[in-house]
């Protein structure tokens, strides 16, 4: 699925719309777009949507934040992953990223999701690249 947005709200609102349906417990989104594109607006735009009351923030420094929701289709938290300062990862660390891509009762949301070169990791993964400064083209890709 393609389409394009002409401002943010545009991108998250049709972002959402395309993938509210599919998202469950256990669903892994990635993703992929340059720095600044609208990947941490969009992960708290979707728990703000789900319910959440948390600040939603980058976690581009502790790699993961967790986020309570009230439960939406048996899903409890959003569990934010942002691997943009990971580079190549150690043996402990792909380690970890795979355990926390496992989450029953989670939506699993993966900014840099390209950087673990294994799209079979995820159900979606959502492309943004820039128009223009507030113009969005975005590529869904369901695996």
């Amino acid at each position: 699925m393609k389409f394009v947005a002409e401002n943010e709200k545009e991108f998250i609102d049709k972002t959402f719309e395309a993938i509210k349906s599919s998202i469950g417990p256990g669903f892994v989104l990635g993703l992929v777009g340059d720095l600044g594109v609208g990947k941490t607006t969009l992960v708290k735009s979707i728990a703000k949507k789900l319910g959440s009351t948390e600040t939603v923030s980058s976690p581009t420094f502790v790699y993961m934040r967790e986020y309570p929701i009230k439960s939406k289709n048996g899903i409890n938290m959003i569990r934010h992953i942002d691997l943009y300062r990971l580079g190549e990862a150690t043996e402990t660390q792909s380690k970890e990223i795979m355990e926390w891509l496992k989450a029953a009762d989670a939506l699993v949301i993966v900014e840099w999701a390209d950087l673990l070169k294994n799209e079979k990791l995820f159900d979606a993964i959502v492309s943004i690249d820039y128009l223009d400064n507030t113009g969005r083209k975005v590529s869904i890709i369901w695996k």
